[in-house]
């Protein structure tokens, strides 16, 4: 079971399918507003991470810095933890949530 850690310290464990189902479920990864890194740092982790053009990149990093938070990728349980291993190794704070309907 993958686990991710949270700006405030704390970990969760986070189950990689439905346990009833079988179904590996949507997740996203949430990268948390940064007080460390330059805006620059962070768009440009963001387009080598995400690979995404430097507009995007911008567009999010700009959202985590106003709203505390954006959802920057989504997709499958093994996926999300891919990119939230990424973004942290950069020295950004990201976590990975389910995606709830």
């Amino acid at each position: 079971m993958p686990t991710t850690g949270d700006p405030g310290g704390s970990t969760a464990t986070l189950p990689d399918v439905d346990e009833a189902t079988g179904l590996d479920h949507p997740w996203q990864v949430i990268l948390w507003n940064d007080p460390v890194n330059t805006t620059d740092y962070v768009t440009l982790t963001l387009v080598r991470v995400l690979k995404v053009d430097t507009a995007q990149a911008e567009r999010l990093m700009l959202l985590a810095h106003t709203e505390g938070r954006a959802a920057v990728s989504n997709g499958t349980a093994a996926h999300c933890k891919d990119v939230v291993a990424a973004l942290l190794s950069a020295q950004l704070w990201a976590t990975m949530e389910k995606v709830t309907s």
